[in-house]
């Protein structure tokens, strides 16, 4: 998967649990509706279900997206990875050490 696919499957996980219609996701992400229906199609290939499509049980002309548990993975990955990154780093420094880190962080923001 690129960076990008991943950022939009982090941005449909952060847009909350609900359903996404498609325009909705392409307004989000600033793309056209064409650009996101390929991504969606892409990531809901059989080898690899990342999203699924659903109906609209009002209009079915509407199709919503939504993560799937896979996909929720992926969203998360890298926010796991961080987490896992500063637990390693918080239990080889002393105090002093975390609290220069801490200081330095800061100021990168």
């Amino acid at each position: 998967m690129t960076v990008k696919q991943i950022a939009y499957l982090r941005t449909i996980d952060e847009e909350g649990a609900r359903s996404h219609r498609s325009r909705n996701f392409a307004e989000i992400t600033g793309n056209s509706k064409p650009t996101i229906t390929e991504m969606v199609n892409r990531f809901v290939l059989p080898d690899g279900v990342r999203l699924v499509r659903e109906p609209c049980p009002e209009d079915g002309r509407i199709q919503y997206i939504r993560l799937t548990e896979r996909g929720q993975k992926i969203a998360h990955a890298e926010t796991f990875a961080l987490r896992r990154m500063i637990e390693r780093m918080a239990s080889s420094l002393d105090e002093d050490e975390m609290e220069l880190l801490i200081t330095l962080m800061k100021k990168v923001r």
